[in-house]
C-alpha cells in the first residue's frame, strides 16, 4: 500500500513567509512619530533679542528621536542680523512632543526683516509638514525723546606691546541688542584723554555696548568691556 504524501506548493510557502516578514516592517513604520514645524510663519516682537521656534512630533515618543533643523538667510543675513543655527533636538521616551528653541537676533533695525528654517533630518521619527517655515523680525519701535545713552572712557597711552602710543586715529563704538551680535558701528575721532560719546534715538530695550580703538595703520585695539543699558 502506497502511503499519501502532502505536497504544499513552494510559491504558497514563500508567498505566506513574505507576509509574515512584511507585517513587523508595517507596524514598526506606523508607530513612528512625525515631526514638522508648529507653524509656517515664526515671529519677534519689536527690540527682543531671541526668535523662539517650535518643533512638534504627531504624538509622545516610544524611542529616542532627533530632528536637524538649519537657518538661511532671507533679507535678513546671518551674522548682521541673526547668528546662523545648526541644532539637533532630541526627544527622550515620554518627553512632551514640542521643542522649542532660540536663535539669538538683532532687532532694532527700521524695516521688517525675515530668514528661514528647514528640517533637514530627522532619525526615529517621519517627515511631516511644514518642513520649512519663515521667521520674521520685526521692526523696531522708534526710539522715544530721551532715549539716549551716554558712553565715556579713557583713552589708551600704550600699544599692546608696552611701546607708548602716538599715532591714535580714533574709535569704533559697536552696539546691539545682544551682546554676541552687535551690527552697528560709530566712528568717533578722539579728544583729550577722557573721552564721552552720546547715542540717541535708542528703541526701549536692552543694548549693548563695546569700544575698540584704532590706530593710523588701521590696527584695531582689542574690544573693552562689553556694558549695557536697559532705556
Amino acid at each position: 500500500m502506497t502511503s499519501a504524501r502532502l505536497r504544499v506548493a513552494p510559491l504558497t510557502v514563500l508567498a505566506a513567509l513574505a507576509m509574515l516578514l512584511a507585517a513587523p516592517s508595517a507596524a514598526l513604520a506606523q508607530s513612528l512619530p512625525i515631526a514638522a514645524f508648529t507653524s509656517t510663519t515664526f515671529s519677534t516682537a519689536p527690540g527682543s533679542s531671541l526668535a523662539l521656534v517650535g518643533v512638534a512630533l504627531s504624538e509622545p515618543p516610544l524611542a529616542p528621536v532627533t530632528v536637524n533643523v538649519m537657518t538661511t538667510n532671507g533679507t535678513a543675513v546671518a551674522g548682521v542680523d541673526y547668528v546662523q543655527t545648526n541644532t539637533s533636538l532630541t526627544w527622550q521616551v515620554g518627553d512632551p512632543p514640542l521643542k522649542v528653541f532660540a536663535i539669538m537676533v538683532a532687532s532694532s533695525e527700521p524695516v521688517n526683516r525675515e530668514f528661514n528654517v528647514y528640517v533637514i533630518s530627522a532619525w526615529g521619527a517621519g517627515f511631516g509638514t511644514p518642513l520649512s517655515a519663515s521667521v520674521q523680525l520685526e521692526a523696531a519701535a522708534p526710539g522715544a525723546p530721551g532715549n539716549a545713552v551716554t558712553l565715556s572712557w579713557i583713552a589708551p597711552t600704550e600699544n599692546s606691546d608696552g611701546t607708548p602710543l602716538t599715532d591714535l586715529r580714533g574709535y569704533y563704538i559697536r552696539y546691539g541688542t545682544n551682546p554676541e551680535l552687535m551690527p552697528y558701528e560709530i566712528g568717533v575721532s578722539p579728544d583729550g584723554g577722557q573721552q564721552t560719546y552720546v547715542i540717541d534715538g535708542l528703541a526701549s530695550t536692552t543694548w549693548f555696548f563695546e569700544v575698540l580703538a584704532l590706530n593710523s595703520a588701521g590696527i584695531e585695539s582689542s574690544p573693552s568691556p562689553i556694558v549695557y543699558a536697559t532705556l
